[in-house]
């Protein structure tokens, strides 16, 4: 089954699930029509250290460029994936 990423418009935030089971989250608050804010990134225990934590931002930076949005972080595990791309910074309002 693997990894998947799912964006939950509802609960405003990306889930990762592994193998069906859901292993953690990248909350976001919107701010404005066209951004949103990084807030938080969450990890169930036993899905540490499997780089789950870099899907769901990466997965986030898809949604904002499709969809033509900026994005701000204010979670430090989601400012280190931009960190790491000059690219990611075309998106980055801050």
């Amino acid at each position: 089954m693997g990894t998947e990423v799912k964006h939950n418009s509802t609960r405003k935030n990306f889930e990762i699930f592994s193998n069906g089971k859901h292993a953690g989250s990248l909350n976001y608050v919107w701010a404005g029509d066209d951004r949103f804010i990084l807030s938080k990134t969450t990890i169930s225990k036993d899905y540490e250290g499997l780089g789950f934590e870099r899907k769901l931002v990466l997965t986030a930076i898809d949604f904002a460029r499709v969809n033509g949005m900026k994005i701000t972080v204010n979670c430090p595990i989601a400012q280190e994936v931009f960190d790491q791309n000059v690219d990611f910074q075309k998106i980055l309002s801050h």
